[in-house]
């Protein structure tokens, strides 16, 4: 198969995991991703006094993104994926009064050429059509970028890529990192390696 044929696989198995059918599954895996995004966003350093007045934008945001916890202090709010989710939680970004935005990070670009304080980016890249254009696409939008990635996880149907350190270094060259945390995770069994870094554009 070609890469935009997998993931397209890939984005049916992913929808097919947040909307089941089976309503106790549907409870279970977004109370689960709540865990994993306090994880995130403790790791990235993010709490209320230090997104207070930002304006971001959320590439890959999932259906209950971390804008959605984060938007009565910031500024503006921006939600990038190219899945559309359950209604509830399309609703839930509406009521946040974050702006989401249907389409792949790959070729989103902010109307007007509008640019961020900030670009958030977790657990996104092992998921997308090509993780290097994603990259891109975040440095296109601000000056600073707050990305935690799962590292060595094995491609599989709803993981095309396998992620590692060096791959976001590398789009990163050049940039300082202020931020970074390189460790591993341990829970319910299971153990994977992870980086989460806060890089500022500027010299290294």
């Amino acid at each position: 198969m070609t890469m935009p044929e997998v993931w397209t696989k890939a984005q049916r198995a992913e929808r097919d995991y947040w909307c089941p059918t089976d309503p106790d599954a549907w409870i279970m895996r977004r109370a689960a991703e709540q865990e994993q995004l306090a994880l995130y966003a403790g790791l990235l350093g993010l709490t209320p006094h230090t997104v207070q007045g930002r304006s971001v934008l959320d590439l890959g945001c999932g259906p209950q993104g971390m804008l959605q916890t984060m938007a009565p202090f910031l500024r503006r709010g921006m939600a990038v994926d190219p899945l559309m989710f359950a209604g509830q939680d399309e609703a839930r970004y509406a009521a946040a009064g974050i702006t989401r935005v249907i389409e792949p990070a790959e070729t989103f670009r902010a109307p007007n050429a509008e640019r961020f304080d900030e670009v958030w980016c977790y657990n996104v890249l092992q998921h997308v059509m090509d993780p290097e254009r994603v990259l891109e696409t975040a440095r296109a939008h601000a000056d600073c970028v707050r990305l935690f990635e799962w590292l060595q996880v094995p491609a599989s149907v709803v993981h095309p890529h396998v992620v590692t350190a060096p791959l976001i270094e590398r789009a990163f060259a050049g940039w300082r990192e202020v931020r970074r945390v390189h460790g591993s995770a341990r829970a319910h069994g299971w153990s994977q390696q992870f980086l989460a870094v806060v890089f500022e554009r500027g010299a290294a």
